[in-house]
């Protein structure tokens, strides 16, 4: 019983992932348009909650995947590079037309600028930032080295990067946090080196390296650990004890995640109507589907922006228009490539996995929750 309220549980993450995502899309419709909007929508919040969720949802695998490194990572690399592959390809070969776009709009945010410039460095080194995309290692580059490397081709990307990166590190944090005492002390060490590295190596110029994320990474493993134990009689003590740090580090960042993240608490320990609501069909079905939304949501926004700048249209009637075309299409983008990318890849992963590693999974993990970006 308690197996498949855990199952049910994390299938209504889901339901975060999906509206994370739309956030994400909100946010950068709003920045191609006006600064202001754009900076109070404030999107990059929910990439935060996407890093939270990863903490605890990947935890929560390796906890009971008992399954060796490489079968583990022989699933996450099928299931991020597929479909990111596709993205990645699209964007390198519109690289031109998304600079025409952006600089024929007749909207000029900084964030326009700031696209124009990532644009003109892809281009400056092409080949050098494509190899690092192909590989999703942009996060380990110093800017000095590969200038915007992070941001460069297909933007969104920074944050996949950092996902592999936790991705390879995760099984060591599992083992080290089950290994007792001191094996948590050094879990918590690694955080801390990599939060300063990120902040005073030299790869703090560098937005898709991990270091500057591990609070995030940290907070969704430390919520799986007390959701796992939340029969416990003391748990709701600690939990809200989490909240509160969770809290007291969003003031201190005035970082929005928190509230989010402190929502999602509540709808996994005690509200129920949160719970049911993130439940709902709809939501779960775009949560399917937000890793293709993340990845594919640009490509429509900046080449729609460039059809539309064909036409002489009012500003209003251009804003309602490449909103309709983005939001459309990415919504249908991401639905196909959801069914016919993504689920192929992760079940081809699977077999491989189990093909050159045995399957040593427990049944119930058969069908895998999925992960966002």
């Amino acid at each position: 019983m308690r197996d498949a309220m855990k199952n049910e549980r994390l299938a209504e993450l889901e339901g975060v992932r999906g509206l994370m995502a739309w956030w994400v899309v909100a946010g950068h419709v709003a920045w191609f348009f006006s600064d202001r909007v754009g900076d109070l929508i404030h999107n990059d919040s929910a990439v935060l909650v996407f890093m939270a969720l990863s903490g605890f949802v990947i935890t929560s695998l390796v906890c009971d995947g008992r399954e060796p490194y490489g079968a583990f990572m022989i699933r996450r690399i099928f299931r991020l590079w597929p479909a990111y592959l596709i993205a990645l390809s699209i964007s390198a070969a519109t690289l031109s037309l998304q600079a025409s776009a952006l600089a024929h709009a007749p909207f000029h945010p900084r964030f326009a600028a700031f696209r124009l410039a990532n644009i003109a460095a892809s281009l400056d080194q092409f080949w050098l930032h494509l190899a690092a995309h192909l590989a999703m290692v942009q996060g380990l580059f110093p800017d000095a080295m590969l200038h915007q490397g992070s941001l460069a081709i297909l933007g969104q990307a920074w944050s996949l990067s950092v996902e592999l990166q936790f991705y390879l590190i995760a099984p060591l944090l599992v083992w080290l946090i089950a290994s007792g005492r001191a094996g948590i002390v050094a879990a918590v060490t690694l955080g801390v080196c990599l939060f300063l590295l990120g902040g005073h190596g030299p790869l703090r110029d560098n937005s898709a390296f991990i270091g500057r994320y591990s609070p995030w990474f940290a907070i969704g493993i430390a919520s799986l650990y007390l959701w796992r134990g939340r029969e416990h009689r003391n748990i709701a003590m600690f939990v809200g004890g989490l909240c509160a740090l969770v809290a007291a580090y969003g003031v201190l960042t005035r970082e929005p995640a928190a509230v989010v993240w402190i929502a999602v608490q509540a709808a996994l320990f005690w509200v129920g109507s949160l719970r049911r609501l993130l439940g709902r069909p709809i939501l779960k079905r775009l949560g399917e589907a937000s890793y293709s939304t993340y990845l594919f949501h640009m490509l429509p926004l900046y080449l729609g922006a460039y059809l539309l700048n064909l036409f002489a249209l009012d500003r209003w009637v251009y804003l309602a228009a490449l909103t309709v075309i983005t939001v459309g299409v990415t919504l249908a983008a991401s639905l196909v490539s959801y069914r016919f990318v993504e689920k192929p890849a992760m079940a081809l992963g699977a077999r491989l996995a189990k093909s050159w590693f045995g399957d040593r999974r427990p049944a119930e993990l058969a069908v895998e929750t999925l992960t966002g970006p």
